[in-house]
């Protein structure tokens, strides 16, 4: 990654802002090539349209610079070196057929390599990289392991400088000005940690985003829906419509190569800042959505960023601190934020002398109904204050009908009126709860998601219902029996729903998951 500086053609390369030192456009001279991509292969067999079960060979076009011999694509990723890259280009006037072997290095989008458990072993390359990258780094560190305690972060000691290597612990290297990168996912590989200044640790936490194996946000097929690529205002040379030079950092994935599924994120630590390659004429990236894109909210992980990473460490990952959801066996308390200073600190543990959630009203609380709260009193022994969807009582602002929490035939648990007939193949699955004032709301396996239907014009917008990761369904569930599973529509994909409680991790075998039975809507 390289950082934002105040001239000409000078620019932010990171997804946050940060104090550039003697870095510019011409410094990094860019070569556009185009490399095999192997598509994740439950997503590919997923999204296609026919039967051919078969991968064809696809070529993605990237721009690249060199760096002390490294090859790095999409800003801050590492691809390899220079001699890899070339000898992976296709020549795109004589594009490989399906049929011809290439042994050379493809760029994997699917699912990348996971660190065992969990498990992230790292080492500094000498004493004088710890020196100077070390207390940074750990605060990144301790981020992560906050939002999502079962992450395991392991130095290994003494530090070696090593060259890279494929497997084994991540080789953490110092390098000079505002430039950082990594390798996507594990294991072995490196960490390149330059200078960004105040700003090092967001960035920081950015790069361990990718070792973990998160990709960028801002290149999610549906990135046009939320945010706007301003090419007039990018780094030179830069040509949008072929995706080359600077604009191939905001080119889109397609969908069979990664999994997208889920809301877009803004705020995601992900995601590049609005100024990234700008020429100081204006922001590159604006928001569609909301007034403006901020600058400084990507330091540290969203709940977003927590909740994709679990699902790539899904064997593993067994609570996400923040999310509201108390986890008793991990979390002593959950109020739904990584802040500090309340009655639950940002790693969900009970603050200096707060005794909230002992069922004691002490000192400071309004009330407390043990550690995970009532309607009445939430996990952080605060009244809840009426009126509140499911009281009974219509709010004339808020909703447009209560009947209680657990609604009835005319009237969602969420407030909504039900306008339409329930539909002949039967009715939806009980609802689950994501941020739930209630114990045992959220009853969904770990293999699910406790998922939002949020697509416009769905009749079901706004309901929460157990979803099966992309391209799975329920083990040992007649694939036919719309009473423990069916498909529904998912932007750009297809999910199947399941009762809360069924495990998912049986692999569709046919695509979009078809030998399952749909259901086109609920309500």
């Amino acid at each position: 990654m390289v950082s934002k500086i105040w001239l000409p053609v000078l620019s932010s390369f990171l997804p946050l802002l940060a104090s550039a030192r003697n870095l510019t456009a011409t410094a990094f001279p860019l070569n556009t090539v185009e490399i095999p991509v192997t598509a994740d292969p439950v997503l590919y067999f997923t999204i296609q349209n026919d039967t051919n079960t078969t991968q064809e060979t696809a070529t993605r076009r990237v721009s690249y610079f060199v760096y002390d011999g490294q090859a790095i694509i999409d800003g801050d990723v590492r691809f390899g070196t220079e001699e890899e890259i070339l000898q992976a280009a296709v020549d795109p006037l004589t594009k490989r057929s399906a049929s011809t072997k290439h042994s050379k290095r493809a760029l994997s989008q699917s699912t990348p390599n996971r660190w065992p458990g969990g498990r992230i072993e790292y080492r500094y390359e000498s004493e004088l990289t710890r020196a100077s990258r070390h207390l940074n780094f750990e605060v990144a560190i301790k981020r992560w392991e906050d939002t999502l305690p079962f992450l395991q972060f392991v130095e290994v000691s003494p530090p070696a400088d090593v060259p890279w290597a494929p497997s084994g612990p991540r080789t953490i290297r110092a390098i000079e000005g505002t430039v950082s990168w990594s390798d996507i996912g594990g294991a072995g590989g490196e960490i390149r940690l330059g200078d960004h200044g105040p700003d090092s640790i967001g960035v920081y936490t950015h790069e361990i985003g990718h070792t973990l194996g998160l990709y960028h946000e801002h290149k999610r097929p549906d990135r046009d829906d939320y945010v706007e690529v301003v090419c007039e205002n990018m780094w030179q040379p830069s040509d949008c419509a072929t995706g080359s030079g600077w604009a191939a950092q905001f080119s889109k994935e397609q969908p069979e190569w990664v999994n997208w599924a889920g809301k877009y994120d803004v705020n995601s630590v992900m995601h590049y800042d609005p100024w990234a390659f700008s020429n100081g004429l204006g922001p590159v990236l604006k928001s569609k959505t909301v007034t403006e894109l901020c600058s400084r909210c990507r330091e540290s992980p969203t709940k977003t960023d927590a909740q994709r990473v679990c699902e790539i460490y899904w064997e593993d990952c067994h609570s996400v601190c923040g999310d509201g959801i108390l986890s008793s066996q991990y979390e002593e308390c959950d109020d739904g934020n990584n802040l500090n200073g309340d009655s639950c600190s940002s790693d969900c543990k009970k603050g200096p002398g707060s005794l909230c959630g002992n069922g004691v009203v002490d000192t400071g609380e309004e009330c407390d109904h043990g550690p995970s709260g009532s309607w009445t009193c939430d996990v952080t022994c605060k009244e809840i204050v009426y009126p509140y969807c499911g009281d009974g009582k219509v709010n004339q602002i808020s909703e447009e009908c209560d009947d209680g929490p657990s609604g009835s035939a005319t009237c969602t648990p969420l407030c909504k009126t039900i306008t339409t007939p329930p539909p002949t193949n039967g009715t939806c699955f009980d609802f689950c709860d994501p941020l739930p004032p209630v114990p045992d709301r959220n009853m969904c396996d770990i293999t699910t998601s406790c998922t939002t239907i949020d697509w416009p014009g769905a009749r079901s917008y706004g309901e929460h219902y157990c979803a099966c990761r992309a391209g799975y369904r329920a083990n040992g569930v007649d694939v036919a029996d719309m009473k423990q599973q069916y498909r529904m529509p998912w932007p750009g994909q297809v999910r199947v729903f399941v009762k809360p409680g069924l495990v998912c991790d049986t692999p569709c075998t046919e695509h979009w998951c078809a030998e399952v039975s749909e259901k086109a809507e609920c309500f």
